[in-house]
């Protein structure tokens, strides 16, 4: 069971890192490249919705953490219109 949570957490990482550079790119007005990565992210947002450990109330502040990250891209690309 560590081995996946420390897995799950990984995969938690990597998805706030994407998010963070899409953020940026978005600012850099760099709209292709955002898309791409979103298909990245698309793909670990499934993952993580498979396992459901982000339920888990130990993940209560990485969840909090996606959620503004997820708010703040939306923000961007809005702004970017």
């Amino acid at each position: 069971m560590n081995e996946q949570r420390f897995q799950f957490i990984s995969v938690l990482d990597n998805l706030k890192e994407l998010l963070e550079r899409q953020i940026e790119l978005v600012q850099q007005g760099n709209i292709n490249e955002v898309g791409s990565l979103s298909k990245q992210t698309a793909s670990l947002v499934a993952k993580i919705a498979q396992t459901g450990l982000l339920k888990l109330p130990e993940f209560k502040d990485r969840r909090e953490q996606l959620r503004k990250l997820y708010g703040s891209l939306r923000l961007t690309l809005a702004a970017q219109r």
